[in-house]
């Protein structure tokens, strides 16, 4: 019965923070600061050429936990959900460091946008494409609500 109950109180908490993931304005968002433009105006061809790095979450666990991007270049971040339960990809001085084209979840797509963290549902896909607007180590976590849930997953996007 509690496994059930926090559950439930889990996907609650995501969904409300799924609708608030994105306030689709450009600078000064919920979340501080972000550019919603220079990745926008990249040409579809580009993205066909864009550098891809892959993260796999698995029993709680990202793989691998550091991930490479040039700052500058166009990239997709596409992070796969390898279990029966979502997941969530919290960064946000990532996401403050970064021009957002879209994200997809499958054949949902999202236009720019400020983040704070992302939603993965359950053996799901989500794809981040987006421009590195400076370099530097920026920390993800699958941790929704660390003083709730803490012991969530940490890795690393290291941008130079």
């Amino acid at each position: 019965m509690r496994k059930a109950l926090q559950a439930s109180l889990a996907a609650i908490v995501a969904l409300g923070l799924a609708a608030c993931e994105t306030n689709g304005t450009a600078r000064g968002g919920l979340f501080g600061g972000c550019d919603t433009g220079t990745a926008r105006g990249i040409e579809a061809e580009v993205w066909e050429k864009a550098d891809v790095a892959a993260i796999r979450i698995r029993q709680g666990n990202f793989s691998p936990m550091v991930v490479h991007a040039a700052k500058g270049r166009p990239t997709i971040l596409r992070i796969v959900n390898g279990d029966d339960e979502f997941h969530t990809f919290k960064a946000p001085e990532f996401f403050r460091n970064i021009s957002i084209a879209k994200v997809t979840r499958g054949t949902d797509e999202d236009g720019p946008g400020c983040h704070s963290l992302l939603t993965i549902p359950a053996q799901r896909t989500v794809e981040i494409h987006f421009v590195p607007l400076n370099d530097g180590h920026y920390e993800f976590q699958d941790d929704l609500i660390p003083l709730v849930f803490s012991g969530g997953s940490v890795g690393i996007v290291n941008v130079r």
